[in-house]
């Protein structure tokens, strides 16, 4: 937070776009819809598919604020399931 009488100045307005940020966007929106001409996906297991789903979807989906942001990248979790479960899980989603 700045102080009053601040001589370094005032900061990114309120409510102003984060240039890195949208470009970096842009870049990953591009790798991701790049994807299909680089990986054969149909050779993945469904696992490995859950796994790159699970990768990008926070870069592909609109962030609300950062109080209510609870994304977990962390997707180590998914090693503690078989196959057969991870099947099971996508059939009933």
């Amino acid at each position: 937070m700045f102080k009053e009488n601040n001589t370094y100045g005032k900061g990114r307005p309120r409510n102003s776009s984060n240039k890195v940020g949208n470009s970096l966007k842009v870049v990953l929106e591009k790798l991701a819809n790049d994807l299909h001409t680089t990986i054969d996906i149909s050779k993945l297991k469904d696992a490995e598919k859950l796994k790159l789903f699970l990768g990008i979807l926070p870069y592909l989906m609109a962030r609300k604020n950062e109080i209510e942001q609870t994304n977990n990248t962390d997707l180590t979790f998914l090693d503690n399931y078989t196959e057969e479960q991870l099947e099971i899980l996508l059939k009933n989603t």
